[in-house]
């Protein structure tokens, strides 16, 4: 942040000066009600995110102005921008700004600082902290102008961000119809067959590619097996990793991928993933699905992620590490429909699912440019003129 100089009009002002800084205390159980009612109508947030760190709500309320909160724990620095009557819990750092501030474009500026803890043990954002910070402050009427002009694309992600989780809930419901025979889709009336997995899939295990040998120049294009959960869906669409040796197993396109083993519960190994390339290696602790007729690997992906995913988790072994064993899969029970009917329901749910990955990529082509106009506007470098335009 800056601290040697302002745009002209502006002022460099610790958020000491700015706000009346509080932190939050312990919660209040007799107040207390995990759901809103006409008692408990107030507001209790805490240093969370998910939900803007609403905790529940009480009877009674500690602050009724516009102001900012920070988180002072867990991830720390995180501002938020208040309106209504609520109560702080929890150390959550509470700026309730003085004369001629505006609360709304503070939450925007107090956004750009990057808290940091100075002390040991449990991390903690403390008032005194936050109140040497500094921020560019310019006068009033423009403070008021930069939080109009901003809060519209915030209006504009909100929305987007609104809208996908509306698609994702869709699609998930499309889905536990669609892949269980529940919801036929036009034109198939078949009646679905009982299979075992093995009767329908080869299945092998993944050899060991070492990380070291793992390159952005390397010959091979290989997967490894956290990269299942961290850059692919439920259909590979690239591959991002090679290596230099060839050791892993060459895949076949239309391979399925499902990891063997992991740290948190067996649940999580039931995300199955598409290979769309031959010689792609695969390395260890992969379980390798290998088609032994035609049939839709996309279907079977989306089936085995979304529906028989519990059934996975029972087949499961151990208590720290979790595994799967390419023999707990050879007896799983599967419904299978005809191969154009496995085919029109992966097609459908592709299709929502680039829908998803469209809306995704606008939402954060918008977000991307709300930062530039940020950093333009909270130092300065563009000047707000009087009909609110940039």
């Amino acid at each position: 942040m800056p601290t040697d100089s302002a745009p002209k009009g502006w002022k460099i002002q610790k958020l000491d000066d700015i706000f009346t800084l509080s932190a939050g205390g312990d919660v209040n159980k007799s107040l207390f009600s995990e759901s809103q009612d006409l008692i408990h109508r107030y507001p209790i947030f805490a240093n969370a995110l998910t939900n803007k760190g609403l905790y529940g709500y009480s009877s009674d309320y500690k602050v009724e102005q516009e102001s900012i909160t920070i988180t002072g724990r867990g991830d720390i620095g995180k501002v938020f921008y208040r309106t209504g009557k609520y109560t702080p819990i929890v150390r959550l750092v509470v700026g309730i700004p003085k004369d001629n501030i505006s609360a709304k474009y503070m939450s925007y500026a107090c956004s750009r600082i990057r808290f940091f803890n100075e002390t040991t043990g449990v991390p903690q954002l403390t008032v005194p902290q936050v109140a040497s910070y500094k921020v560019l402050t310019p006068p009033l009427e423009e403070q008021e102008k930069i939080a109009q002009i901003l809060a519209t694309w915030d209006s504009a992600i909100e929305q987007l961000t609104d809208l996908i989780a509306e698609k994702q809930h869709q699609k998930k419901a499309l889905m536990q119809r669609l892949l269980t025979g529940k919801q036929r889709l036009p034109g198939f009336n078949k009646p679905w067959e009982k299979r075992l997995l093995n009767e329908l899939f080869k299945i092998y295990k993944g050899r060991d590619l070492s990380k070291n040998l793992v390159s952005i120049s390397g010959k091979h294009q290989c997967i490894l097996y956290g990269e299942i959960y961290t850059k692919y869906s439920e259909v590979i669409r690239e591959v991002v990793s090679k290596t230099d040796a060839n050791l892993g197993v060459p895949s076949i396109s239309g391979d399925i991928l499902v990891p063997a083993s992991t740290t948190t519960q067996g649940i999580d190994l039931a995300k199955a993933s598409v290979v769309l390339e031959d010689n792609v290696l695969l390395g260890g602790d992969i379980n390798i699905l290998r088609k032994k007729n035609e049939l839709s690997s996309e279907f079977f992906a989306y089936a085995l992620t979304n529906v028989y995913n519990f059934n996975i988790a029972k087949l499961t072994q151990g208590i720290t590490i979790v595994h799967l064993y390419p023999e707990h899969l050879k007896g799983l029970v599967l419904y299978v429909p005809e191969l154009s009917e496995q085919k029109a329901i992966a097609d459908v749910l592709m299709a929502a699912d680039a829908e998803i990955d469209l809306l995704q990529q606008q939402l954060q082509a918008i977000a991307e440019q709300k930062q530039g106009l940020m950093q333009q506007l909270l130092t300065g470098k563009i000047r707000v003129k009087e009909d609110c335009n940039v």
